[in-house]
């Protein structure tokens, strides 16, 4: 099989010094953030499934719009302020489906006139991705896609993310015609580059890879098709702030019921798992694509770019260090600072790999692999 270099996704394409300086001179780089809770999916493992206190447990259980969401006009002094302290790029990992939200495309174009690239997590299967001429409107603007790729099982794939409506049983088939139509409008169109010292494919196409029980033996198989596609893999497993978390003393996940909890329990993997999975990819990166393997976060990717240098806003406008952490910094407030303010008081330890992760491991009493560890707690 022929050279294939790892991808790396535009937008994504910031380099670790620059992340470093920006928490050195307490700016950022990125801004990690949410658009509407509403979403056609209902994954039982998404990590947005929590509760505000006061908030109907009903309404996140079904992942529908919540009552304390940021206006739209909030969203949009949210990307000018993350902008004037240097942000580059901007993450919408959720909460919901972004792409059914109608004030994206104006945020979209926003970020296009403020120069910052929009790097949008969805699962896909959405007319905006199925529609050629929508497409098109999208492949014109500075947006990367990550695409929720879970498994091509169609059986698995739905289990895991329980699509309503018009989606069951046909999500598996549209997410895919959506990854088509964006390979077809030139997303995956590789150009070379160097990118932290190793040569690397530009993308504007990612993959969204959550590893469970359920997946774990079709992971080697999604890693070959994304190098094979120039996507680039976002492979990792629950994250602490989860609805797996272990204990739930705060009442954050009392939307879902004891035995959907120890469903989720039950398909979490292991630090190990995932130590023992990445030498699997390792060894599929070299002897089949001759790549010299990647000591990231992401197997096969890059490190975690949500911590150093970046600030998380979910839709309810509180402000957190990352998507992993539950301390927060306040609420976002229009003209008074408030990312200023967080990035200084920020008290959590921010890396390249993923310090809760490491932390919520060892309060388990896991055993973690000394390599694994390493790749964790790099800074």
């Amino acid at each position: 099989m022929s050279i294939q270099l790892p991808s790396i996704v535009e937008g994504w394409d910031i380099e670790r010094d620059a992340f470093r300086e920006a928490h050195i001179s307490g700016e950022l780089r990125k801004l990690v953030t949410e658009f509407s809770n509403a979403c056609t999916l209902n994954c039982p493992g998404c990590f947005t499934v929590k509760v505000e206190d006061g908030d109907d447990p009903q309404v996140a259980l079904q992942k529908r719009r919540l009552p304390n969401e940021m206006s739209p006009e909030q969203r949009l002094d949210l990307l000018r302020e993350a902008h004037d302290l240097g942000a580059q790029s901007v993450d919408i990992v959720g909460a919901g489906e972004p792409m059914i939200d109608p004030t994206l495309r104006p945020f979209v174009e926003e970020a296009s006139h403020l120069g910052v690239h929009v790097n949008i997590f969805t699962h896909g299967a959405h007319r905006e991705l199925l529609e050629p001429e929508r497409v098109a409107w999208w492949a014109e603007r500075p947006v990367s896609f990550f695409i929720k790729l879970w498994s091509q099982n169609p059986a698995v794939n739905e289990a895991m993310v329980l699509p309503k409506g018009r989606l069951a049983g046909q999500y598996t088939r549209m997410r895919d015609q959506a990854i088509e139509n964006l390979v077809e409008a030139g997303f995956t169109r590789p150009t070379e580059l160097e990118f932290d010292g190793r040569m690397h494919r530009r993308t504007r196409l990612g993959a969204d890879i959550l590893v469970t029980q359920a997946n774990y033996d079709e992971i080697a198989e999604l890693f070959r098709f994304c190098r094979e596609q120039n996507i680039m893999p976002e492979i990792k497993n629950y994250i602490p702030e989860g609805p797996s978390k272990l204990t739930h003393e705060s009442g954050a996940f009392r939307a879902l019921e004891p035995a959907v909890q120890e469903s989720l329990l039950a398909q979490r993997v292991s630090t190990a798992d995932m130590r023992r999975l990445r030498a699997i990819l390792d060894q599929i990166d070299q002897e089949e694509f001759k790549n010299v393997p990647l000591e990231n976060f992401y197997t096969g990717g890059t490190f975690c770019t949500q911590s150093m240098g970046s600030l998380y806003v979910p839709i309810s406008g509180r402000i957190y260090s990352c998507v992993g952490t539950s301390t927060s910094y306040g609420a976002f407030v229009p003209g008074q600072d408030t990312l200023k303010q967080a990035l200084t008081e920020r008290r959590e330890q921010v890396g390249f790999g993923c310090f809760p992760r490491l932390k919520d491991a060892q309060g388990r009493g896991e055993k973690i692999p000394s390599d694994e560890s390493t790749i964790l707690s790099q800074s």
